[in-house]
């Protein structure tokens, strides 16, 4: 298993091995969300007016960099679902399961509390499966990465 920083290697090198290329308008509300949870947020909380709002987002939006990274980030799971589409790994319903226990044991959580909450939100179950569907995917690559560090 690679460490942390090694899968981040890996997935950053993801994107420029498939052409994937995510619409502009996709890498506009990716800034747009981060603007809103970060900065926005804090100007919101300060008053600042309608107008100097706009004016951070628009220096967001316009900013060659941030673009840069919100682009990579879109692509990630992009490349990933296409890697996935060409070489077809299967989501089985134990892997599934799987998730689940670990997820409910990381929250403290039976399967019983866990059954009644998605029988009470079965949108959940959608957001399970994209979770369960990235991490198969994130697998599937690391399975098949080498990574050679440098040492000295």
């Amino acid at each position: 298993m690679l460490p942390p920083q090694g899968q981040q290697l890996v997935l950053g090198e993801v994107p420029s091995r498939t052409q994937v290329e995510p619409p502009a308008r996709l890498i506009d509300e990716e800034i747009r969300r981060r603007w809103g949870a970060s900065e926005g947020r804090a100007l919101l909380e300060l008053n600042f007016s309608d107008e100097e709002q706009e004016e951070s987002l628009s220096g967001w939006l316009a900013d060659p960099a941030t673009r840069a990274e919100a682009e990579q980030r879109l692509r990630i799971p992009l490349a990933l679902g296409a890697t996935c589409r060409r070489d077809g790994p299967t989501l089985s319903p134990e892997r599934v399961e799987k998730l689940l226990r670990e997820e409910a044991a990381a929250a403290g959580l039976s399967m019983d509390e866990v059954a009644d909450a998605l029988r009470a939100e079965p949108q959940r179950l959608a957001q399970i499966d994209q979770v369960a569907w990235h991490l198969l995917a994130v697998d599937h690559v690391m399975r098949h990465a080498k990574v050679h560090f440098a040492t000295g």
